[in-house]
């Protein structure tokens, strides 16, 4: 994710659990040989951080939120469709064996089934210093990472 996004990653250990971790958006990435950051994916995995001041880029209501749950009875197909609803209208676009979309105008979402579990990636909002476009990208990098 930081690679694409140029933003660090930083998992908020307060959310983390065996089902969901929320990543909070840093500032502008350091170069990789310097400093470790997180994969993007997983509850919890990566360099934790203290998030500093706003100056620094960091922005309250923004974030990525990774969760996991049971998947249902339904093929595949229907459970993502059911998924997507949230996607706005000509957004939803194929990554491995899930999707990306864009929802309420500012936001990213994804969605895939694997094994037996259905794992969304949700962005509140696009943080300063990335775009929507990048975002969208290195979400779709994740689900098509995990398929």
């Amino acid at each position: 994710m930081a690679t694409t996004t140029g933003l660090t990653w930083i998992p908020d250990a307060t959310t983390a659990s065996d089902t969901r971790c929320v990543y909070d958006p840093g500032p502008a990435a350091p170069s990789p040989a310097t400093t470790a950051t997180s994969d993007g994916v997983g509850a919890g995995t990566g360099t934790q951080r203290t998030p500093g001041p706003a100056a620094d880029g960091d922005a309250a209501g923004e974030f990525v939120a990774v969760d996991i749950a049971a998947a249902d009875d339904r093929p595949v197909a229907a459970q993502l469709d059911v998924l997507a609803e949230v996607c706005d209208d000509g957004s939803r676009a194929p990554v491995g064996t899930g999707f990306v979309c864009r929802f309420d105008g500012d936001s990213v979402y994804a969605g895939l089934i694997r094994d037996e579990d259905v794992i969304t990636v949700s962005a509140s909002a696009v943080p300063a210093g990335t775009t929507a476009a990048a975002l969208t990208m290195a979400i779709g990098q994740q689900v098509d990472a995990l398929s």
